[in-house]
């Protein structure tokens, strides 16, 4: 995936069940955002592909706290940001 995409996997919660084009809200910081969910509704997973570019935005900022900000925090000392093509 090119580095702008931050794509994100989660369990399939017992019971759940979707139909292709349905999207999700995800929130973080008090916001939410909805986002189409990229996986098959077969799949065992749920996906979602967020485009988030180098700009000062929400996505931005999300792709930052889970690609750099978090694996820092939880101990992982080297990591580079944003990484080298």
């Amino acid at each position: 995936l090119p580095f702008d995409v931050l794509h994100l996997k989660f369990e399939l919660p017992e019971g759940f069940s979707y139909q292709a084009g349905q999207y999700v809200l995800l929130g973080w910081r008090g916001e939410w955002h909805p986002f189409t969910l990229t996986s098959a509704p077969e799949e065992r997973v749920l996906t979602v592909h967020i485009r988030a570019p180098d700009s000062l935005d929400w996505c931005s900022a999300l792709r930052r706290r889970l690609t750099y900000e978090a694996p820092v925090a939880a101990g992982f000392t080297k990591i580079e940001y944003p990484p080298k093509a």
